[in-house]
């Protein structure tokens, strides 16, 4: 089973946090704390589930 950090904005889906990490070449933590800096005004959430199916 694979899992993944999804950031919710307003309690909706926003984006991978693992994926967004990759491609803006940071570790998970260092995306975590810039996207809720970030999205602060938004009330964001990071949850870990598992990987969505495309």
């Amino acid at each position: 089973m694979n899992k993944t950090i999804n950031l919710y904005l307003d309690g909706k889906y926003h984006l991978d946090v693992v994926s967004w990490a990759l491609a803006a070449n940071m570790t998970v933590n260092q995306a975590k704390v810039h996207l809720l800096v970030k999205y602060a005004d938004l009330h964001p959430k990071c949850k870990t589930e598992e990987m969505r199916r495309r």
